[in-house]
């Protein structure tokens, strides 16, 4: 009787086990284990602890190299403890799935609902499903503000991956997706991020977020973050995005918003760097809508005192921004308020009917005394801007409250009805108007320009009229017109373009078989730092007079020489074809012209003059190839011409170019100070394989031969070899 007792149980057993190897076997074909709150999954959840069947299913995906993928079910899963998930992982849901904090969890501060599962857990995507922090039902949770609260600073992330929170190594960085995710009710942040500044490559986009108790996307010690595309919808805590002591980090097409009638939220994008041991270089900011928050827009903070280098926060873009209806809060409020950032840009912004100031420099925290922090600001409308009395120097549409520190450098804004006046220890520009630019319908925050406005004409904003058409702006250097989308960040165009969604590379492998339809987006181009520039019909004579270019939208790019950078290392580039030529327009500014050689042979990349670099096949080479094209001219009219071999260039490649130099001021004399050059080019399509039906790759460069050395700078920042298509631009051949 017991030998048949066995015999049955082993029986039974084995019955138990065919039945979960067929279940999991039929869901191996897609790589995904399913966890399901109804009987259907793999893994089944029934409403308590249900983390221990969804962390079950990670741990079998990361175990078996045939798994990707673990896929909540439509379903409420609740949860009383972390969730982890694994390098090389997918955690997914569908409509319905909603994970949820269980009511009075009474969890310590610093722990997440989902996290890393080790400090070197990288390569994983978070996608399609709702994290619901359960707030309103964590009544225990006291802020480390002090008062009692139900938004405890410090508690419970709804994602966190932090140093402090997990155990393990630092061999990767967290770099990693989520997207298309609804995040709220949070005690503390909705996303929250700590690295260990390696380059992360963190791509966060298409989600939602809802009022939680710190900040929705806080960002710490990290490089390379993307964040594109997020609604945020009610600021709660304090700010909608908190980026600190991180490098190359862009900001794009997201809209942020507070609750006017409640007393939470503050700011809606707030960058930071608190330490001289870390360092802030290389943010976009850009197509963000900012509304109603309740202190500023944009919060640009350098919160190192003593006199930290001048390049710790430095190359900061904040471009076609919409700001309005900013309330103020505790003293502060405004559009965009800025200290202590080195070489920022801020243009073709929209603010109004903000209380405080338009754009101001001012502290938020403590700074130190560094002095020559130099701001661009041109091609904004600022209008109607509302004194704050929490702030008695307020009012204005820009303020350089911190004068001592900071230069202000402005061009063709419009500055039109701001309480206390339209500027503030800054002069305007000439080139500045102060009119009503006429919106279609300011009260509903319809900034499109009415057809009569006076701005249309002067190239000013960022809508051209009621149809959404986009409008004619100035570009950079302030008195030519440019369309507004070739004027897209250069760092965003090269991820995002056309494409909203991609899997990370090694992703596919091994865990990916050759069916699975994650990998159908399109490659990430390897582009760098460059955009997109406009090839428009058109024939240019070549006679260094660039009137004929008037009407052609171009780039503006800058350098650093030991000059006056105000005069001194710019150049607009400009570009056209016909049926004959690819044309090029070089206007720079140069306080020194300075050039020796007469020939190919005499070194005149050494010599001021301009380069020109094509990929005629737009086929991103790592090294030049047969269809990849080098020019240089310079101030002698000089001319270096080689193409791409595969592994060097061909010095020997000879081209029948035009071109045109035209001085503005006389050559090589050190007494006196020049203005700059104009240079044009004219390439015959015949000399470079014929002209190409579609885009090509692109690479503009000056030299300029400064008394400290020879000073090179270029479209795409680049601080290595020019001779690697990969890193070029993008040049758009118009019809």
């Amino acid at each position: 009787m017991r030998k048949a007792t066995i015999t049955i149980l082993c029986m039974l057993t084995f019955v138990l086990l065919l039945g979960i190897t067929t279940i999991l076997h039929s869901s191996a074909a897609a790589a995904t284990v399913y966890v399901a709150t109804d009987g259907s999954g793999d893994y089944n959840c029934d409403g308590t602890n249900d983390q221990v069947q969804i962390n079950q299913a990670m741990d079998f995906v990361a175990s078996h190299s045939g798994y990707t993928t673990v896929h909540l079910k439509s379903g409420t899963y609740i949860i009383d403890d972390t969730i982890f998930i694994h390098s090389n992982t997918i955690l997914e849901g569908e409509p319905g799935t909603v994970v949820k904090l269980k009511d009075e969890c009474g969890w310590v501060d610093h722990k997440g609902l989902i996290e890393p599962s080790s400090k070197g857990a990288h390569n994983f995507v978070i996608r399609d499903f709702e994290v619901n922090g359960n707030l309103d039902n964590q009544t225990y949770i006291i802020s480390r503000m002090g008062e009692p609260s139900k938004h405890g600073r410090g508690y419970h992330d709804l994602f966190r991956a932090d140093d402090d929170s997990v155990s393990g190594d630092h061999s990767a960085p967290y770099d990693f997706e989520i997207y298309n995710m609804y995040f709220h009710d949070g005690a503390n942040d909705g996303i929250r991020v700590k690295g260990d500044r390696s380059d992360a490559g963190i791509k966060i986009y298409d989600n939602t977020f809802y009022r939680t108790g710190h900040d929705d996307i806080f960002i710490m010690s990290a490089k390379n973050v993307y964040i594109d595309n997020n609604d945020f919808t009610w600021i709660y805590g304090d700010c909608g995005v908190r980026i600190e002591n991180t490098d190359d980090v862009v900001i794009t097409h997201n809209t942020l918003y507070t609750k006017a009638s409640e007393p939470q939220g503050l700011s809606g994008i707030y960058l930071s760097l608190t330490s001289s041991a870390y360092t802030c270089h290389n943010y976009t900011v850009a197509y963000n809508t900012i509304k109603q928050v309740r202190e500023m827009g944009i919060v640009v903070c350098n919160r190192v005192t003593g006199t930290p280098a001048l390049d710790k926060a430095k190359d900061l873009y904040i471009h076609h921004n919409l700001i309005y209806d900013a309330i103020g809060n505790r003293g502060y409020g405004g559009g965009i308020q800025i200290n202590g950032w080195h070489n920022t840009v801020i243009e073709n912004n929209v603010i109004d009917n903000c209380n405080g100031d338009g754009i101001v420099t001012r502290n938020r925290f403590g700074m130190g005394s560094r002095t020559g922090y130099k701001i661009y600001i041109r091609n904004n409308i600022i209008t109607n801007t509302g004194y704050y009395g929490g702030f008695s120097s307020s009012g204005h549409g820009i303020n350089n409250y911190l004068d001592s520190r900071h230069d202000l450098i402005l061009e063709n804004n419009n500055v039109w009805n701001n309480e206390k006046g339209n500027y503030r220890n800054v002069d305007s520009h000439a080139s500045d108007l102060n009119v009503d630019p006429l919106f279609v319908d300011r009260a509903d925050h319809d900034y499109h320009l009415k057809p009569n406005s006076p701005i249309i004409d002067a190239g000013m904003g960022v809508y051209a009229s009621a149809d959404s058409t986009p409008a004619l702006v100035l570009d950079t250097n302030g008195d030519r017109l440019v369309d507004e989308e070739s004027s897209l960040s250069s760092v965003f165009s090269r991820w995002v373009s056309d494409v909203r969604r991609w899997v990370i590379a090694s992703i596919t492998s091994p865990l990916m078989d050759s069916d699975t339809a994650l990998v159908t987006e399109p490659e990430i181009p390897s582009d760098t730092d460059c955009g997109n520039l406009d090839i428009v019909r058109g024939t240019a004579t070549i006679d260094g007079d660039l009137s004929d270019w008037q009407n052609t939208a171009g780039i503006t790019i800058y350098g650093a020489s030991d000059r006056n950078p105000e005069e001194d290392n710019t150049a607009t580039i400009k570009a056209m074809y016909d049926d004959k030529y690819l044309y090029f327009g070089y206007d720079v500014t140069d306080t020194n012209l300075q050039a020796e050689g007469l020939a190919e042979v005499d070194d005149i990349h050494l010599d001021d003059g301009v380069e020109v670099y094509l990929d005629t096949l737009h086929n991103n080479g790592a090294l030049m190839q047969a269809d990849d094209y080098h020019f240089i001219i310079n101030l002698n009219g000089a001319v270096v011409d080689d193409v791409g071999t595969g592994s060097g260039k061909d010095y020997s490649y000879t081209s029948n170019i035009l071109k045109s130099v035209k001085l503005q001021g006389s050559k090589n004399d050190a007494i006196d100070t020049d203005t700059g050059y104009v240079i044009e080019v004219a390439i015959p399509w015949s000399d470079i394989g014929g002209k190409p039906s579609e885009d090509i790759g692109l690479f503009l460069a000056i030299n300029d031969l400064d008394t400290a050395g020879d000073v090179s700078f270029n479209w795409c920042n680049l601080k290595s070899s020019y001779a690697v298509p990969e890193d070029w631009g993008d040049a758009i051949i118009q019809a």
